[in-house]
């Protein structure tokens, strides 16, 4: 199935972490392909700290001047109102929500030696809960239409990190409950499905990390970067779908 033949015309997404990065690259390429996209990202650094609501902004904004459809949320899914006012952003502004790409992530560079429980609690909180309450939110809207693709996005960090413990520990669990996700749609009546996408990408999260990695520098040249995941994302978001509770 090539990505670039895919159409998602008349379908509204949302895609969390949207403003930078895979998640940029996401929304960009549902927006190309016709989709109506709730571009949602708090503005915050790496480690998870600040906001800027200008950075969901100007992505909503490039991609309408690209000629896409696109409108901006700023709150912070990992808390209960925020995840429900995004999901409630999508229906006012269009009726309906067929897809969710779930990508709302930090990144602290920690080793097992020097990994402390805030940043273990911190990478639970914005990973995972954040990924939770936002797929709670938007799971009945699937479940009532008969319809829905939901796309949790984990990291190839789920087969173990040296430097980045505590995001691999958040990543692990995403990944599981976007699996636990796909297995509740087999009994579901509809079509719904829920597959995880587990990337390898540098984008800033890796800045100052990998520069000099010559091992991580090949990954790059031979899988690209944000952009060829996204093709990825495509295929599990769209209607013709091939698989179910996938990573």
């Amino acid at each position: 199935m090539a990505s670039t033949t895919l159409r998602f015309d008349g379908r509204v997404a949302i895609v969390t972490g949207a403003g930078r990065g895979l998640g940029e690259a996401y929304a960009s390429a549902l927006a190309a392909r016709g989709a109506a996209v709730v571009v949602n990202d708090l503005g915050c650094d790496v480690y998870g700290e600040g906001s800027d609501p200008e950075v969901a902004e100007a992505v909503a904004e490039s991609l309408r001047r690209s000629g896409g459809t696109a409108i901006a949320h700023t709150e912070d899914v990992s808390e209960s109102e925020g995840a429900t006012g995004l999901v409630e952003a999508a229906l006012r502004e269009w009726g309906r929500l067929d897809i969710v790409v779930a990508n709302a992530a930090i990144r602290r560079a920690r080793t097992l030696a020097d990994v402390s429980m805030l940043d273990a609690m911190t990478h639970i909180k914005t990973d995972l809960i954040g990924t939770m309450l936002v797929t709670q939110a938007a799971w009945p809207h699937f479940v009532e239409a008969g319809y829905g693709r939901l796309v949790v996005s984990s990291s190839s960090a789920i087969f173990g990190s040296d430097r980045a413990v505590p995001y691999a520990l958040a990543k692990g669990a995403v990944t599981v409950l976007g699996r636990s996700y796909g297995v509740h749609a087999e009994g579901i009546e509809g079509d719904i499905k829920a597959n995880v996408v587990a990337p390898y990408a540098l984008t800033r999260m890796l800045r100052g990390v990998f520069d000099h990695d010559p091992e991580a520098l090949d990954l790059r040249r031979r899988f690209g970067g944000a952009e060829r995941a996204a093709e990825t994302v495509v295929v599990l978001s769209h209607e013709l779908c091939p698989v179910n509770a996938n990573i």
